[in-house]
C-alpha cells in the first residue's frame, strides 16, 4: 500500500496562511515529523476511514495536519518565538532515543 498524500496539497495550502515566515514553519513541521517517527517508531500510519477503507499517511502529513490545526495558538506567539526556540535548539533539533544516552 503507498502512501496517500492527497492530502497534502491542502495542507501546504493552509500552511502558507499560517501567520509565520516559512522558515519557521519548516522548523516546526521538521520537528513535528521528527518527534511523531521518534515516539511511534514509524513513518507511515494505516488509517481505516469508514467507507473509503483503508489508507496509508506519512508522518509529514500528519506533522501538517497537526500544525493546521494549531493555528490559532500559533497566532497567538509574539513575533520571532518560533525562530528563537530554534536558535535556542529547543526545536528542529536531532532525537535522541532514551536508550542511547546509557552509553
Amino acid at each position: 500500500m503507498d502512501v496517500d498524500e492527497s492530502n497534502l496539497p491542502e495542507l501546504r495550502r493552509q500552511l502558507a496562511e499560517l501567520p509565520l515566515t516559512g522558515d519557521e514553519v519548516d522548523v516546526l513541521m521538521r520537528h513535528l515529523t521528527d518527534r511523531i517517527i521518534g515516539h511511534f517508531g514509524s513513518e507511515t500510519f494505516d488509517v481505516w476511514q469508514a467507507k473509503w477503507g483503508l489508507h496509508r499517511f506519512g508522518a509529514e502529513e500528519l506533522a501538517a495536519l497537526s500544525l493546521v490545526k494549531l493555528a490559532p495558538l500559533l497566532a497567538a506567539l509574539p513575533e520571532g518565538t518560533v525562530a528563537a526556540l530554534a536558535q535556542d535548539g529547543s526545536l528542529a533539533t536531532p532525537v535522541t532515543f532514551p536508550w542511547e544516552s546509557g552509553y
